[in-house]
């Protein structure tokens, strides 16, 4: 009994401290809000250069960050149009059409860029931008193209926090 009440005691007490060190890191960017429509700019339509973000509280110790940014089309049809991996743990933000640490193939023509959105078709379309904090930088030396499924794979255990923003 007194093991199992130790055991209870000892969850108890590590949970919290498990919950507030995770879930701090915000993403932003100066140019579209959470919910809000993707700028022209950044779409086939307009210019097609990569958006800027930004972001806060990130573990003090991330020794690199990974960005991707998707689209749900279906069930099982995701497209990701930004892939950026080993982005240096001292960065905080990414501006227009800038290019940090490296890039993965994109699934619209599988270039190692950023592949802006086209929203053609009916429906209103949903962009998601992922940030995820590392404890390690990525190696992919003879991989060949680093698609996001290669990256999310590379990524296991060793993702310390992650922050969204989604837009349409």
């Amino acid at each position: 009994m007194k093991t199992v009440s130790i055991l209870v005691l000892l969850t108890i007490v590590s949970v919290p401290q498990v919950l507030s060190a995770a879930g701090r890191l915000t993403l932003s960017s100066p140019v579209m809000q959470a919910g809000g429509i993707l700028p022209l700019q950044y779409s086939c339509d307009g210019e097609g250069v990569s958006p800027p973000i930004k972001w806060r509280n990130a573990p003090k110790n991330a020794a690199s960050f990974v960005v991707i940014m998707h689209h749900n089309a279906g069930p099982s049809d995701r497209h990701f149009y930004w892939t950026l991996y080993n982005i240096p743990g001292t960065v905080n933000a990414i501006d227009t059409g800038q290019s940090v640490g490296e890039h993965g193939a994109n699934s619209v023509n599988r270039n190692n860029q950023y592949a802006p959105p086209c929203s053609k078709g009916p429906g209103l379309k949903s962009y998601t931008i992922s940030l995820y904090a590392l404890s390690s930088t990525l190696n992919f030396s003879g991989s060949g193209a680093v698609t996001e499924p290669l990256l999310l794979k590379a990524m296991e255990g060793l993702l310390m926090d992650s922050a969204e923003l989604t837009v349409n």
